[in-house]
């Protein structure tokens, strides 16, 4: 017994070797992970609680008493799907689907209300495509460089003091992946300003005023996104809506591939 003994307790121990070994493995391989969220979750619940009281009365009565859905599915893709290539295009290279994913669920959200699902999970997608919405006007996600996981995710805990405005009216959006698309080549333009203010400068304080503007440009993008389907789902697909589609597939498929 003593001998079966001995060997159980080397065994065991073996075990926690393992165990340790595994669980360190798993928190390096999380924490290399991390330079791909987006804005905190923070910062996307105050984007998608802005955005829903931007909305006309109409569509804010009917959303509302389901905030809780909409904030919950703002958080969803970093949390449950964990889909990061759907949350950034990368404008030099070949890396991110951002924009496809922004198409599908434009279409998947018009075809709920037509379908009269019900509010809850309308909600809850919305807050979804929010999500996607806001990381494509990161800058930080349309891009990489090779020391970013240097500063990646300190600039976007950083930006959670940042409060979200909107300061113009909403727009119908007829081309919703070329609407999106602008809206990175946009971001990329300050690319380069992030990672030199971390590297070189004064980090946050040289780039408040740039992250300012990013958050009101996502808020503004989710507004007005939320704004064009729920109008869509509401009075129909018109035949001008299916023309706009095709105009926007085709472009789309030139930008993508070319970054034009």
């Amino acid at each position: 017994m003593k001998i079966y003994d001995k060997i159980t307790n080397v065994m065991r121990g073996k075990l926690t070797i393992r165990k340790t070994v595994f669980l360190s493995f798993l928190i390096i391989f999380i924490l290399f992970l991390n330079p791909i969220f987006g804005w905190s979750a923070k910062t996307h619940q105050k984007i998608v609680k802005e955005a829903l009281y931007s909305l006309p009365k109409e569509y804010q009565r009917k959303l509302v008493p389901y905030l809780d859905e909409l904030l919950e599915g703002s958080v969803a893709p970093d949390k449950v799907y964990r889909d990061f290539d759907n949350h950034i295009f990368h404008v030099h290279g070949n890396k991110g689907r951002g924009p496809e994913k922004v198409r599908e669920k434009y279409y998947e959200i018009i075809s709920l209300i037509q379908e009269r699902k019900p509010w809850r999970l309308i909600a809850f997608q919305l807050g979804v495509l929010s999500h996607y919405i806001a990381d494509l006007n990161q800058p930080l996600h349309t891009d990489s460089s090779k020391k970013e996981d240097q500063f990646h995710s300190k600039y976007e805990k950083d930006a959670e003091v940042i409060n979200p405005k909107i300061t113009s009216d909403l727009t119908f959006i007829k081309y919703p992946t070329r609407h999106i698309l602008d809206s990175i080549f946009n971001a990329n333009r300050f690319y380069k300003a992030i990672e030199k203010a971390y590297l070189e400068g004064d980090q946050f304080k040289d780039v408040s005023k740039v992250t300012q503007k990013q958050i009101n440009k996502a808020t503004y993008d989710t507004a007005s996104y939320f704004y064009s389907i729920l109008t869509r789902g509401s009075r129909g697909t018109t035949l001008m809506d299916l023309i706009y589609d095709f105009i926007d597939y085709i472009f789309s498929l030139f930008r993508i591939n070319f970054k034009m």
